[in-house]
């Protein structure tokens, strides 16, 4: 496959709290949208942040969303366009690895400012209201479309929420849990979401 596919803009995340328990600011994703240049640093797409599989893309563009009506007050959302290879384009077909994941680096290169460094394939992503990633083969064609497809097109039922709050709590207290025990081992520098 050609490294000419670019994708179209995909939703990877939105600032406020994660599925995990985490937060995700406003401004980290600001700064990501506002410093992105493939030309300072590329970030490369990552099955589940694991650099052992090689990569399976780049992000070629970033930008930021302020004005969608279904956030809340002060949310944004980043969106990028990739640039997937052949890899990523069979795990797409094979309905695997649907979602994104960010990394975000704080202080990029002394900065002062974050930067988005990579950015993971997963099928649990922690941002809520990401995108689906949808890559088709036009039939009869060596070509690919893309397309962005919501993982959400309604709001959540009370009793799903619900749940999804119970979960984020469990999960919170596991990985503070771990932290104290000595067993949670975050990489400095460098905040998985």
């Amino acid at each position: 496959m050609p490294r000419s596919l670019v994708s179209s803009w995909k939703r990877v995340a939105i600032s406020g709290p994660t599925a995990d328990g985490r937060e995700i600011k406003p401004q980290e994703l600001r700064d990501c949208a506002e410093t992105y240049k493939p030309s300072t640093y590329t970030a490369v797409i990552w099955v589940e942040h694991q650099r052992c599989n090689g990569a399976h893309g780049t992000v070629f563009a970033v930008r930021l969303i302020d004005n969608d009506p279904s956030f809340g007050k002060g949310q944004v959302a980043l969106e990028v366009q990739m640039k997937p290879n052949s890899r990523l384009l069979k795990l797409n077909s094979d309905g695997e690895k649907l979602f994104s994941s960010v990394e975000i680096t704080p202080n990029f290169a002394g900065s002062g400012r974050a930067y988005m460094t990579g950015l993971a394939v997963t099928d649990e992503p922690a941002s809520l209201g990401t995108q689906e990633l949808y890559f088709s083969k036009r039939a009869n064609s060596a070509s690919y479309r893309t397309a962005a497809v919501p993982l959400r097109s309604r709001p959540l039922s009370k009793s799903f929420a619900a749940t999804l709050a119970r979960v984020k709590r469990e999960v919170s207290l596991r990985v503070n849990a771990m932290k104290e025990l000595g067993e949670y081992k975050a990489k400095p520098g460098r905040r998985v979401l």
